[in-house]
């Protein structure tokens, strides 16, 4: 029992034309539906086209499945025609893959730059001297071979050798390895770091130069690097639930079902759309009911016409609706009213019930 009116969904569908009459039969049996005056019927289009477009439009959404949202929201199908509501699906697919790969790879970028610098602000804590000039570290030579690692804690080993030379400087994750030698060792050496699981630490040109402000520098473009990266996967999950590439999913599932009318129909691939109003909850429940009656068609949900008002209809059961008699003569309540007729049905009685000591 509820004192809301039951809301009303704007739907549509399309029924091969000689099923038609079956459809609005069974539709109406639920009570559940209100057709608009605006049926017609149309053809189905060029399907050798059509499936071109679909057959692009599922190679390029089965790269992107695991991205694609599951949920779907219907189309305005009725103001489209079929070939151009595939071509209109497929460019959309085409614009949401590209803008979504534009912003992994600003993730991805974003979060490597971040974990570099979080690598180099504990790589200046480590050091005793944060003024330490790293420039002769970049410098290219051809007698003196020089790198610098981040190894796990104490995992770093190498060949001892007069002509290698190797500091550490130990962190709160990782310890920091410079590693020197001549330019024979530099096999040595990097073999060393990658069996122990090293990384090479590389110094952008701005941390080269002695500075007293770098471990300040490094912290504000981590923070500032910290909200980039918030914000775009903000953006990210905000463009994996677009209503507008749901909307093309379900054109495509639309356009799907109009080939398989197609196959069955070939003389005649002539459909009838219908629109109107539902107090159905989904729109798997009226498939549901046409399915039941032998007919094969999709029902979509979509966003009411500007100019039509939906209906309401009463959310009462049954008892207490022979009283919704007495609503109706001063108007039906609106969706966003109350609707009195529970209430009737228990106040009614009992002034009914009251009024029999007057007789006597």
């Amino acid at each position: 029992m509820s004192f809301k009116p039951r809301q009303t969904n704007w739907f549509e569908t399309y029924t091969p034309r000689d099923l038609t009459v079956y459809a609005i039969e069974a539709l109406a049996k639920t009570g559940a539906v209100e057709l608009y005056h605006d049926t017609w019927s149309a053809h189905a289009g060029d399907t050798d086209y059509i499936r071109a477009q679909l057959d692009e439009y599922s190679s390029l959404a089965r790269k992107f499945e695991r991205d694609l949202p599951k949920s779907l929201l219907p189309p305005k199908i009725h103001e489209e025609s079929p070939e151009h509501l595939a071509e209109t699906a497929l460019k959309t697919l085409r614009k949401w893959c590209v803008d979504l790969l534009t912003l992994q790879r600003s993730l991805k970028n974003t979060c490597k730059e971040l974990d570099e610098l979080e690598l180099l602000n504990a790589l200046l804590l480590s050091i005793p001297d944060h003024d330490i000039d790293f420039s002769w570290i970049d410098q290219s030579s051809h007698v003196l071979y020089k790198k610098l690692f981040a190894c796990p804690a104490g995992e770093f080993s190498h060949a001892s050798g007069n002509q290698i030379v190797v500091e550490i400087f130990p962190g709160v994750k990782q310890d920091f390895i410079l590693a020197m030698g001549t330019p024979e060792h530099s096999g040595t050496l990097e073999s060393a770091a990658t069996l122990t699981g090293c990384k090479e630490v590389v110094i952008p040109a701005w941390l080269l130069t002695t500075s007293t402000d770098r471990v300040d520098k490094i912290k504000k473009r981590i923070s500032a690097l910290e909200d980039k990266k918030n914000k775009l996967e903000t953006s990210l999950v905000s463009h994996k639930d677009d209503p507008v590439i749901k909307s093309s999913l379900a054109s495509v599932r639309l356009l799907n079902w109009y080939l398989e009318i197609s196959r069955e129909s070939p003389h005649d691939n002539k459909l009838c759309h219908m629109i109107g109003w539902t107090s159905a909850e989904s729109a798997d429940e009226l498939e549901g009911v046409l399915k039941e009656a032998g007919i094969k068609a999709v029902v979509l949900f979509s966003e009411k016409p500007v100019d039509q008002k939906p209906p309401v209809d009463s959310a009462q059961p049954w008892w207490a609706q022979p009283f919704g008699l007495f609503v109706d003569l001063i108007g039906v309540p609106d969706k966003d009213e109350i609707d009195p007729t529970p209430l009737l049905a228990l106040i009614v009685p009992l002034l009914f019930g009251y009024m029999f000591p007057d007789v006597g």
